[in-house]
């Protein structure tokens, strides 16, 4: 058995609880829902799991525990379904178990030891698996590890604490954010995010000026997943962080909110040298929707880079008012790359321009269904008639779901 369990359990670690990204696992703890109410792995499996990843290599284990929260497919691997013939069902069996919330009383002492590991992929783990247990005295023992003496601890316990999102524990989080430790201040500050408490929101707006950056970014992306406009002048100047992942966190931030306000400080980033923050800044101002960003976004749909080139795409079909598609849009009608291309074919349905449809009817003579498809599908978003004439065509068209989405086109235009 125990043998058995060592094989697994860093693969069963996967799907047991919520990663960096706040992601929830198949079976919510009790701040959640009531998810699957079977009994989860016991207090000897825990520290089995725990002495595995221990053991594994410090890679691997993060990779594992990065992937927690990702279980959905459990109840397929469970039946059988997409797993290697080889893997007994005995395996499977011992794997939908740990796949549940934890519900040993017993398990959380054994899991509070593991927060004082001194390996940091175990001591998240460990509060990983206190954030989502259902068990009676899990949050309690995470708000104590929040005023342990040991930084690791603390570090660890606040991230078990947003992983659970216990907002009676805000006091202690909002406290924490003075630590003197700073990955504490900054976990304490991801923690607040996940609890989304508008509380939260000026303790944070004081943690953007710290002198780490780490600090900074972690506030800066609390507060855009509290989406508070107080913060939105606040966070406008960490545009200019000498950190580019303080100007990331800033950017991902600001479009969170939504604030029209920070259109204009966004729209010089869009000409920054590294990409992710040019994918960032056209990102947000697709969220903030506001039409004096389109001549920006329209020059950054040609960027080298297709990830860049594709969000701007996304954002040009998003903004609220914005009558004509841009030309480079248009241009992007016919990009080589499939995902660009129909990224662009919906936006210029969403702006809806009548002027778009001859662009349209050259790029209908696409030999792919799927593209035809949209085309058609955008061209039932553009008011005024004037998509008849490419309406009617597809009517002829080979594919019988092109033909029924063009005729219910043209029944929507009498």
């Amino acid at each position: 058995m125990w043998s058995r369990l060592a094989a697994v359990a860093a693969m069963a670690a996967m799907a047991l609880a919520p990663g960096a990204d706040g992601g929830q696992s198949i079976t919510p703890s009790a701040h959640h829902g009531p998810g699957d109410r079977r009994a989860g792995p016991d207090a000897a499996q825990v520290s089995a799991l725990l002495q595995t990843l221990e053991r594994t290599d410090p890679v691997v284990c993060e990779m594992a525990v990065d992937a927690f929260g990702h279980g959905w497919y459990g109840w397929v691997r469970s039946s059988g379904v997409g797993v290697l013939g080889a893997v007994p069902a005995s395996q499977r069996e011992d794997q939908s178990r740990m796949r549940r919330a934890v519900t040993d009383p017993k398990a959380v002492p054994v899991l509070v030891t593991g927060l004082g590991s001194g390996n940091a992929c175990v001591r998240r783990a460990a509060a990983s698996l206190l954030g989502e247990s259902r068990v009676s005295g899990a949050d309690q023992a995470l708000r104590t590890a929040l005023a342990n003496k040991s930084s690791q601890v603390r570090e660890a316990a606040a991230y078990g604490i947003g992983t659970s999102e216990d907002r009676e524990a805000l006091p202690a989080l909002v406290a924490a954010l003075d630590d003197k430790d700073p990955g504490v201040a900054a976990m304490s500050a991801w923690a607040l995010g996940q609890i989304e408490d508008p509380r939260a929101v000026v303790p944070l707006i004081k943690l953007l000026h710290s002198p780490e950056p780490n600090v900074r970014a972690s506030a800066a992306w609390a507060l855009g997943d509290i989406e508070d406009v107080r913060a939105t002048d606040p966070l406008i100047p960490l545009l200019r962080d000498q950190s580019p992942e303080v100007q990331l966190a800033a950017a991902n931030a600001l479009g969170q909110i939504e604030d029209k306000r920070a259109v204009e400080p966004l729209l010089p980033l869009l000409k920054s040298s590294d990409p992710d923050l040019r994918l960032s800044v056209a990102e947000a101002l697709g969220q903030i929707e506001d039409a004096r960003a389109a001549e920006a976004l329209a020059a950054v749909v040609g960027d080298s880079d297709p990830r860049v080139r594709r969000a701007a795409i996304e954002a040009l079909g998003q903004l609220d008012d914005l009558k004509q598609a841009p030309r480079p849009l248009l241009v992007a009608l016919q990009d080589p790359d499939p995902e660009i291309r129909m990224a662009a074919i919906e936006s210029v349905g969403e702006i809806g321009d009548p002027a778009a449809i001859s662009a349209l009817q050259r790029v209908f003579t696409s030999a792919d269904p799927a593209t035809r498809l949209k085309i058609v599908e955008a061209a039932q978003e553009i008011d005024g008639g004037a998509a008849t004439g490419l309406l009617m065509t597809a009517l002829k068209d080979p594919d019988p779901r092109i033909r029924k989405k063009a005729a219910e086109g043209l029944g929507d235009s009498d």
